[in-house]
């Protein structure tokens, strides 16, 4: 249940027969939550009052004259006026009202038509009022914080723990917005060569090491629009808002960045740019990890002969 819901269970039901209206109002100033004697101040029933706008049943003047009175007044300030309010058919009806924030720009007004006892009843009303605003805030901010924990384990889900890159799963939770947003867009595929024998030679930490220098290297080169994974072990995906050619010129800097921090490994990489016509992603992530092991391929022909692939 949100707070809205509960503000409704715990207000509403309440206060539904009491001789005012009252209504919560969203920073835009449409009514999102209504009690009270519609019918008779305004002659309209709850349901049409929803979801329409303050500004549909005050006059400009009363409207006005509250603007000044909420932008001059403390934050848990109560504001006390009078005001006009019309009714469906435009007939004026005379009202004392009472404004309280409530949180995050949603407000609490009160309409009494002008009369001692209603009067009387509302200056009750706030009083009570009081308690349920505490309690609504109250929720308010434990909605907040359970969206923002929801957001934080969801973040922790889908980033690489040792790395600090985003992992395969977010891969697939973002790739629609990011084919349908962007262009040029390229998918760059990258591995570290001989990656076992570092570690078989050199230990784990050391290879543990060579990821995490990648992946540095990666965020450190790209937008912050680009998106970098590790997408399994020692390879990596790079989403580039690049072409083909200027992401593999890309993946060579960054080789060659690579090339000046370890001499115990080097890096191999393959691209392909979405253009739209083959939208199977499987099928691309294929091709850039072919042209990828074509690369590696080349890297050790290369050494074979003594040079270094181009």
């Amino acid at each position: 249940m949100n707070y809205k819901d509960a503000w409704n269970d715990v207000i509403i039901k309440e206060m539904d027969s009491v001789p005012v209206i009252m209504c919560l109002v969203d920073i835009h100033g449409k009514v999102f939550v209504v009690n009270g004697d519609t019918e008779k101040t305004l002659n309209i029933t709850k349901e049409e009052m929803l979801q329409t706008y303050l500004k549909d049943w005050i006059d400009t003047m009363s409207l006005e004259k509250m603007d000044v009175l909420r932008m001059t007044a403390d934050a848990d300030e109560v504001i006390e006026t009078e005001l006009n309010l019309h009714s469906k058919e435009g007939e004026q009806r005379s009202c004392y009202a009472f404004v309280k924030n409530i949180t995050d720009g949603e407000s609490l007004y009160i309409f009494v038509p002008v009369s001692t006892e209603y009067f009387q009843i509302t200056k009750q009303l706030l009083e009570i009022n009081s308690e349920f605003s505490e309690l609504y805030s109250e929720l308010y901010k434990k909605n907040k914080i359970i969206e923002q924990q929801k957001q934080d384990y969801y973040m922790l889900s889908v980033t690489d723990s040792l790395t600090k890159l985003f992992n395969r799963r977010y891969f697939y939770d973002i790739i629609d917005e990011e084919v349908n947003t962007y262009r040029p867009l390229s998918f760059l595929m990258i591995d570290i060569n001989d990656f076992k024998e570092v570690n078989d030679r050199c230990g784990h930490y050391a290879g543990d090491q060579l990821l995490v220098t990648v992946a540095d290297m990666l965020l450190a080169n790209s937008s912050e629009e680009e998106k970098a994974f590790r997408f399994g072990g020692d390879e990596f995906l790079v989403i580039l808002h690049r072409s083909q050619e200027e992401a593999l010129k890309w993946a060579g800097y960054i080789n060659s960045l690579f090339r000046t921090f370890t001499s115990i490994a080097t890096l191999s990489y393959g691209a392909v740019e979405f253009t739209g016509e083959n939208d199977n992603i499987s099928q691309l992530l294929n091709m850039a990890d072919k042209h990828m092991y074509t690369y590696k391929k080349n890297v050790k022909k290369s050494r074979q002969e003594g040079g270094r692939p181009k």
